[in-house]
């Protein structure tokens, strides 16, 4: 019974979410009910499963895949009342995980990110999803350039969020790319390539900071930043060959294969 009521939870938000789809406002108001209504009825199910299930994770799950983008709201609506701070925080790395998928990059609010982000107080790794999600479609749109710069620049905090420092040299690597391919002379991108650095250097699993390091550099050698891609073989190679790792002869493979492609 309570999936059941997860399911029609989920449907009524994706009917919300393709409301103006659907048909003209005065035939939906009238066939249907008023989008206003759909919603407000949506927030009372959930409300109301919440005082019968401890599930509350299934029980908003659905809405929010469905209407972070269109109808915001539903975050300060439902997730103040669901029932343990694992799951308010959980739900909020689920709002930004979405938010960070769906968003139209036109409109992006980074703003609006980091204030989900910042709710995320349980798991600290659950920021690192989100993060990673939307500094890989920033960094591939190609129609606004001048957005984009905008957008990472906003993001600068962001960046500091992220837990996991394999995944932080992920992002600054990208981050840092897109700098050097379209604003090689913004200072901004220098500063990002010191934190990629110095995240690299934090890293105290061996195998790890071997695999992101080669990682790294193959990544920069694809737009010809040949000297910082050398730089990263060099460094990962001597790191590598002071440790003791069970995988070493995979690394030695990769290393080859770096050095005939720098």
């Amino acid at each position: 019974e309570y999936e059941d009521k997860w399911v029609m939870i989920h449907a009524k938000s994706i009917l919300l979410k393709n409301y103006n789809k659907l048909g003209t406002p005065e035939d939906l108001k009238n066939s249907l009910m008023p989008e206003s209504e759909l919603y407000q009825q949506i927030v009372e199910d959930i409300k109301a499963q919440f005082l019968c299930s401890a599930y509350h994770m299934k029980v908003v799950e659905g809405a929010i895949k469905a209407i972070i983008c269109t109808h915001p709201a539903i975050i300060e609506d439902v997730v103040p009342f669901m029932n343990t701070e694992a799951r308010r925080s959980r739900a909020f790395s689920l709002a930004a995980s979405e938010y960070a998928k769906q968003v139209n990059i036109d409109v992006f609010d980074a703003g609006r990110l980091v204030k989900y982000l910042e709710k995320v107080t349980y798991d600290r790794l659950d920021k690192d999803a989100p993060v990673k999600i939307i500094i890989r479609r920033l960094t591939s749109w190609v129609k606004d350039e001048t957005k984009v710069l905008k957008y990472l620049k906003q993001l600068n905090n962001v960046y500091e969020m992220v837990e996991d420092d394999g995944v932080k040299c992920y992002v600054l690597s990208k981050v840092y790319l897109w700098g050097a391919k379209h604003c090689p002379d913004d200072s901004f991108f220098s500063h990002i390539k010191e934190k990629l650095d110095s995240t690299w250097k934090k890293i105290d699993i061996p195998w790890i900071k071997v695999g992101v390091g080669y990682e790294i550099a193959r990544c920069l050698s694809k737009i010809s930043l040949k000297q910082d891609a050398c730089e990263y073989i060099q460094k990962t190679n001597e790191y590598r060959k002071s440790q003791v790792l069970p995988n070493d002869s995979c690394f030695h493979a990769v290393y080859s294969s770096l050095l005939l492609y720098v």
